[in-house]
């Protein structure tokens, strides 16, 4: 990749990436959020919501991060929460499960595709394409398996959590991203990870070895 891309926790699924001068920010919850990460400087594009989860859909965050020119991009129900808190301006509502199998929009330089997955009852996986970067956000997905990888392709980044029972571990031997980084963890779980025995519960074949980025942990590639 000849443009630096610049990625953030910002803890539990919620990151920022930044490539080129077009910023994204997935899932935002926390006001621990690391000052740097989120203040006036950025031109927050793009927040995207996986679900109306409480861990993944912070309305009071996003109303206070969003601006003029941001777009908030969700599932249905968040959709609709949003726009009931006089947010309608900033909505994209993509909803696979009422436009198709999956939806597709390209504003400038980036397309974003949502995919219909398993978790609630209305949640998004999303593929996120620039000219020269391809990153998939998995959210809380439950079954890696249903999701087209052909039409996912090659990816630089995958943003996955290693449920059990998900498949993740066929999922990464399938994409082959260059690069994977783990989320969902809590501060044990990096602990262990750390130690090098978080995965000894969980599976017993990880194909590659995660990125890993505890909230506030930047890196660039």
């Amino acid at each position: 990749m000849s443009i630096p891309v610049r990625i953030q926790a910002l803890g539990n699924e919620g990151f920022l990436v930044q490539y080129s001068n077009t910023v994204l920010i997935f899932d935002p919850i926390s006001d621990d959020i690391p000052s740097k990460a989120l203040t006036s400087q950025l031109n927050v594009d793009f927040i995207l919501v996986t679900h109306d989860h409480w861990d993944h859909f912070n309305l009071d965050l996003i109303c206070k991060i969003a601006l003029p020119t941001t777009r908030i991009i969700g599932p249905q129900p968040v959709a609709n929460i949003l726009r009931k808190h006089k947010m309608a301006k900033y909505v994209i509502e993509m909803e696979p499960l009422k436009y198709g199998p999956n939806c597709h929009l390209k504003i400038n330089n980036v397309d974003i595709t949502a995919f219909k997955t398993v978790h609630s009852k209305s949640h998004n996986s999303y593929l996120v394409s620039f000219p020269a970067f391809r990153f998939f956000h998995d959210g809380d997905n439950e079954r890696t398996d249903i999701l087209p990888v052909e039409q996912i392709g090659k990816l630089n980044v995958l943003f996955l959590c290693p449920w059990q029972g998900s498949e993740w571990e066929k999922f990464i031997e399938r994409l082959k991203p260059e690069h994977w980084i783990i989320m969902h963890l809590t501060e044990s779980e990096y602990d262990e990870l750390e130690r090098g025995v978080f995965f000894d519960g969980i599976t017993d074949h990880v194909p590659m070895a995660p990125l890993v980025l505890r909230p506030g942990e930047k890196i660039e590639l």
